[in-house]
């Protein structure tokens, strides 16, 4: 009757094909060693360590035994996935094999007959079944528990002693709990002597620490044991109770009867009816009773106890059915030993159909598969709530894509758009999480998760399992956000390539036609801007003798009488900015101008050119913003609120009648550091006539935009001075 067990654990596999969290590691491990063999840098683990490490010898035996059939996987190119078909069938058939042979003692302690309802109990029930091909570390463990169960039914203690052995010292610790007491009850009846024991337990303590050391120190990259560090983070130091706490009884009223079913209240029937049971059951209830001291507790932590309170169950259902005849209440006892068998299965049918629907994430990578082409490029980002439901490197079917699984992203950050699709949790398509991308992704669709259970006693079955979105499945609309670099520097032009459907050459000739013309225009440029300064120092060489010839000239007239006129304000004369585009052409530009003359210098000042960097008297001229884009303005505080017209600066009422009496006439041009030699030389000559004239002086300060050539006097900060009579 083995064969039943194999072929419901069968069908758990197939109906919930997806791992969770808990399992990521083995699975991972699993995989890489079969895909990446000795390209350690290559290994999961290295990226995601996880909390606590944990032990590659259980993933270094089921590949070991997987590798033949992988081959074969590999070599028909049938898809990645089925290898994790492989790899979980591999450790669900080690746990049959053990199961096997703890249930051929249970056959010889209590009977055939006995291990037919044992067979039966375990094949209705879940969590066992469900448990068996799913790569957690308990698993591993459990493989090795029923062996020593079976070692001490049959009083091989040499056996029983290294099983022991192996499953504390690798895989897990808890099992000491478990393991324990059966040697010291085999210690305390004398059917153990303590010599013998401790020269087997001892080297086999030293073998399976070295094993441990050895293998998990070269895969890790550092001295570890790693069942010791979870030993001393989950017991010593408690921080297991960061993932949940339950209550001290939680182990007898939730999981055991969720675990057991309706074969729990068999169990002190068996205990009571077969004395030989007490021995096997016993250190079985201290297990759990010890455990429950730890406050995180899972279901999965006492999975290895299950077979042998189903033996208990076994042997009442055993007592109840052959005494069936005896009377009629026996019959009626009977009859619910059946029953209670069908009740477990129709528990687990509704327990397997929530699981089915509690992987979301293996589901959504799945379709992700289905619905975008398999030739087409790939970035996909899966969120964290989907890597720990069904995601791992087995369902990344294809090399030429890239999956990717970095945590802590905001959402809507540039990071996640840099994505061609997205795997994002989300209970609708209002929610927070998808809110950022309404405007920039497609949902291509959403998966959906267990909700809810409900109940309808107008229909059969009364119980239906309800579910609600939990992941949704974004394509990224804005292609140039998408950051497709893994993929070559040529990815635009094969992207393009493969859009347009046009050949790869032509792409190449257009790649060598954009640098060409990018080389093209960074001369012209350079010509243009070489033009533009030659042709601005000619003209400021023009003006600036123009200007020198009518200072000369008004200097001889006679000084004009002063009438009172209104201020005519002009635009301050401005020196073009060289652009660095190539439209730009040296004959569009504007020639340099430099202020119009009429500014006058105050008697009390120094006839010396002051800096007009360094002048503590002027301040910056807000109300001349709207008359200059780039140069500055300058005003003394000591001025009255009018303004020249050449260069913005504040005049007093006798300067804006001084100023009336001027011709209007406008130099243009620009000023060069080399004119400043020329100026002065003709510094005597200036200062008799700013004597004579009592003029005042004013500085006009032109800045060209940053970043230019301070080889050219267009180029440059102009100081410029005005002068007339």
């Amino acid at each position: 009757m083995d064969w039943v067990v194999v072929c419901v654990a069968l069908l758990h596999l197939i109906v919930a094909p997806y791992t969770k969290v808990e399992e990521s590691f083995n699975l991972q491990a699993c995989h890489d060693l079969l895909y990446n063999g000795p390209n350690l840098e290559e290994y999961d683990h290295l990226d995601f360590p996880g909390v606590v490490p944990r032990t590659f010898v259980g993933p270094i035996v089921v590949t070991t035994i997987a590798y033949p059939a992988v081959t074969i996987v590999q070599l028909f190119g049938l898809s990645k996935f089925v290898s994790q078909y492989i790899v979980r069938g591999v450790l669900g058939l080690l746990v049959v094999i053990a199961w096997q042979r703890f249930r051929k003692q249970v056959q010889e302690l209590l009977g055939p007959s006995v291990t037919l309802w044992f067979t039966l109990i375990t094949a209705s029930q879940f969590h066992f079944i469900y448990y068996l091909s799913r790569p957690l570390p308990n698993t591993f463990a459990l493989v090795v528990a029923l062996f020593a169960f079976s070692y001490w039914l049959e009083q091989k203690h040499s056996k029983f002693i290294w099983a022991c052995g192996i499953a504390v010292l690798i895989f897990r610790s808890e099992l000491c709990l478990l393991l324990g007491p059966m040697v010291l009850a085999d210690l305390s009846t004398k059917r153990l002597q303590l010599i013998p024991f401790l020269k087997t337990a001892i080297p086999a303590g030293l073998c399976c620490l070295a094993t441990t050391l050895v293998v998990d120190s070269l895969f890790w990259g550092r001295l570890l044991w790693p069942e010791g560090e979870v030993f001393w983070f989950n017991t010593y130091r408690n921080q297991s109770s960061a993932w949940g706490m339950y209550p001290l009884l939680w182990y007898f009223y939730s999981a055991l009867p969720r675990a057991l079913g309706a074969s729990l209240a068999l169990v002190p029937v068996g205990v009571a009816i077969d004395r030989r049971l007490q021995v096997l059951v016993t250190p079985a209830v201290i297990f759990v009773a010890l455990y429950s001291l730890l406050p995180h507790k899972e279901l999965r932590f006492i999975i290895y106890v299950f077979p042998i309170f189903n033996a208990a169950a076994a042997r009442a259902c055993h007592f109840f059915w052959e005494g069936r005849e005896k009377s009629r209440s026996r019959q009626l006892l009977a009859v619910g030993c059946v029953l209670h068998l069908v009740a477990n299965a129709a528990f687990t049918a509704l327990l397997l159909t929530i699981s089915a629907n509690n992987y979301p994430g293996g589901t959504a990578i799945h379709r992700l598969h289905q619905i975008i082409p398999k030739d087409a490029n790939v970035y996909v980002h899966v969120d964290n709530y989907a890597a720990q439901t069904g995601v791992s490197r087995f369902t990344e079917l294809y090399d030429h894509w890239r999956y990717n699984k970095t945590e802590h992203l905001k959402a809507g950050s540039a990071e996640l758009r840099s994505f061609s699709h997205l795997l994002v949790e989300a209970k609708s398509k209002y929610s927070y999480n998808l809110k950022h991308y309404t405007s920039s992704h497609q949902i291509l669709t959403a998966v959906d998760a267990f909700s809810h259970l409900s109940f309808n006693y107008h229909q059969f079955p009364p119980v239906k399992v309800r579910v609600k979105p939990a992941l949704f499945l974004l394509k990224n609309l804005e292609e140039e956000n998408i950051d497709w670099t893994w993929l070559g520097d040529r990815v635009g032009f094969i992207h393009r390539a493969v859009k347009e459907d046009t050949k790869e050459e032509d792409f190449e000739e257009e790649e060598k036609e954009v640098i060409e013309k990018k080389d093209s225009s960074k001369g012209e440029t350079k010509t243009k801007k070489t033009k533009t300064i030659k042709e601005g120092e000619k003209n400021f060489d023009n003006q600036h003798q123009e200007t020198s010839r009518q200072g000369n000239e008004k200097a001889t007239k006679p000084e004009t009488p002063k009438l009172k006129s209104k201020q005519t304000k002009q635009p301050v004369m401005e020196v073009p900015k060289v652009s660095n585009r190539d439209e730009t052409d040296e004959e569009t530009q504007p020639e340099p101008k430099l202020p119009e003359p009429g500014c006058f210098m105050p008697k009390e000042m120094s006839s010396e050119t002051p800096d007009p960097l360094d002048c503590k008297q002027i301040t910056s001229d807000t109300g001349a913003d709207e008359k200059r884009e780039k140069g500055s303005s300058f005003k003394s505080s000591k001025h009255s609120n009018a303004f020249c017209s050449s260069c913005n600066t504040e005049m007093s009422g006798s300067q804006e009648e001084e100023l009336d009496q001027l011709p209007q006439e406008t130099s243009e041009g620009q000023q060069d550091e080399a004119v400043k030699k020329e100026e002065e030389e003709e510094g005597g000559e200036e200062e008799e006539e700013e004597e004579e004239s009592g003029q005042r002086f004013v500085e006009v300060t032109v800045n060209l935009d940053e970043g230019e050539s301070s080889a050219s006097p267009v180029e440059k900060c102009l100081s410029t001075q005005c002068w007339t009579n």
